[in-house]
């Protein structure tokens, strides 16, 4: 209703001659006007319908395969370009009198993918009060990168603080709005570099909250690996856990592939002797992923830090992405972190393996990392809706002494308390333990972090201590309804997460070996 394809349109006559008409011809000249052209039902009744309302247009403005008819007077008031090009050509004299005299083709001068924003940019410069106007976020960048081709000031000026206020929400989206027009090596300005490079940056420091958004996560699928290698290579990368990373890489190859292509590289990976894969490419022309994009991003997992059951299933379910070389450096690098001799035993290898150190840790503002007597794990209460009870979350098993353990919490309860929040210490028995394994008054205990509001209660926590030995007919010890459904909302940092740590006390560390797990000591079982 707002434009028509050609043959273009224009309505005959000025507008000062339309004045001198007596009021029937004024009717009958608007009458003359196409269908379709005047407002959103076709008829000429349009007043107050901003630039739908083509009576009295005298600038003819096309964009792409849309014709839109427009008033000079507003255009060359809002924007410096088209008072620039209107005054070209009247400086041109009345060379040509057909609509061309009269007219702006912007389809080579706005990228391709601003040309459906346009209509959002006429709705700012028709505004009668442009301090209202509201945009979609998913055009707020590219009503961005219209203002600045046309030089609309003022519109520049409004989306430019409109970016800046909904950044830390609403990142993933100006990024892929950026990469719909950006050109490589190209340079869009200062303004938009940096609008880029916060984005960037924002997104890691939100990037799994973001990943609960189901508009954000779309944004981020289909961002250009190259973006997401250097989002996904940042140490303070926002995340309770390296599977998350490993995931969210498995989403992007799977809409990057498409399920034909997936299967063909699955295929392929299989059959050849290195390398992975080169996927096809979609039907939209765009790259929807290659042996280099996918390889980019896998190699910016730090698979030392996933956990073994994720790194399992990555190794079986998602093996259509690995070829032998990243199969070998990520099993390498795993390998590295526990042996001994460290990565210096593969420098045989190629490549020679590396082993990142993991994420920034996740906790509250003057709280330590975790000491070798400390297990940490967080997880994002987004995971909490879609858990029964009895279903389990666990963090990755941490060795002390001899004792692998990790924690693990059941974020709607167990049946014994179903509802609350329960949360354990666990031990993880290994094939080489005698059979009669124990570990004998192990003093440990278990916190649960909260974070400082601008107002109200400082930071705090929960915690509480017990003593427990660990054997194979007590495997783990903890709380049923640690936290109760009503207070588990205290305890979520500002990004959503919830954290917990365990730690064992000092003067137990001696029998955490198996050799003195029974031995009696003299000292006191007190931290």
């Amino acid at each position: 209703a707002t434009s028509t394809a050609s043959p273009r349109h224009r309505l005959g006559g000025e507008a000062g001659l339309l004045a001198e008409r007596p009021a029937k011809r004024r009717a009958e000249a608007c009458d003359f006007v196409p269908s379709g052209i005047l407002g959103l039902n076709g008829g000429a009744s349009g007043v107050g319908r901003g630039w739908q309302d083509a009576r009295f247009s005298d600038w003819t403005v096309v964009v792409g395969e849309k014709t839109y008819l427009l008033h000079a007077f507003l255009l060359a008031r809002a924007s410096l370009f088209f008072a620039s090009h209107m005054d070209v050509l009247a400086r041109a004299g009345p060379r040509d009198s057909g609509a061309s005299a009269r007219s702006s083709d912007l389809t080579k001068v706005l990228p391709e993918a601003c040309h459906e924003a346009f209509e959002s940019a006429l709705d700012f410069i028709y505004s009668e009060n442009q301090a209202t106007f509201e945009a979609p976020d998913s055009e707020a960048l590219l009503l961005l990168k219209i203002a600045d081709i046309l030089g609309i000031l003022a519109l520049s000026a409004a989306m430019g603080t409109r970016i800046q206020s909904s950044l830390s929400e609403t990142a993933p989206l100006l990024l892929e709005q950026y990469y719909r027009f950006h050109i490589s090596k190209t340079d869009d300005g200062p303004a938009l570099q940096q609008i880029r490079d916060s984005a960037v940056e924002m997104i890691a420091r939100k990037f799994e909250p973001l990943l609960t958004n189901p508009e954000m996560l779309t944004a981020m699928l289909r961002l250009p690996a190259t973006v997401l290698a250097e989002v996904l290579h940042a140490d303070d990368l926002r995340v309770a856990s390296e599977d998350a990373v490993f995931d969210f890489v498995v989403a992007w190859a799977d809409a990057a592939l498409g399920d034909g292509a997936k299967a063909e590289a699955g295929a392929s990976a299989e059959a050849c002797d290195g390398g992975t894969a080169s996927p096809s490419h979609g039907s939209t022309g765009r790259a929807t992923g290659s042996e280099g994009d996918i390889g980019e991003l896998l190699r910016r997992v730090r698979w030392a830090h996933m956990s073994a059951e994720r790194f399992a299933k990555a190794l079986s379910v998602d093996r259509h992405l690995f070829g032998p070389e990243v199969a070998l450096e990520a099993l390498t690098s795993r390998m590295a972190r526990s042996d001994s001799e460290g990565a210096d035993a593969y420098s045989s290898l190629s490549p020679v393996p590396v082993v990142m150190p993991p994420r920034s840790p996740i906790l509250p503002p003057g709280v330590p990392p975790p000491n070798a007597r400390e297990i940490d794990f967080c997880f994002h209460s987004s995971k909490i809706g879609h858990l029964e009870v009895d279903d389990a979350l666990s963090s990755i098993t941490h060795r002390i002494g001899d004792m692998m353990m990790r924690i693990v919490v059941y974020p709607a309860g167990t049946s014994s308390a179903p509802g609350g929040l329960s949360v354990f210490l666990a031990v993880v028995p290994q094939p080489h333990w005698p059979r009669d394994w124990q570990f004998e008054r192990i003093r440990y205990r278990i916190t649960c972090f909260r974070w400082p509001a601008e107002s109200g209660p400082s930071a705090g926590k929960k915690r509480k201590s017990d003593k427990c030995t660990f054997s194979p007919l007590c495997i783990d010890r903890g709380w049923h309804g640690f936290l109760k459904p009503q207070e588990i909302h205290r305890y979520l940092c500002p990004d959503g997460f919830l954290c917990f740590r365990s730690s064992l006390g000092a003067r137990t560390l001696s029998r955490t070996i198996l050799a003195n797990a029974t031995a009696e000591t003299w000292s006191s079982d007190c931290d």
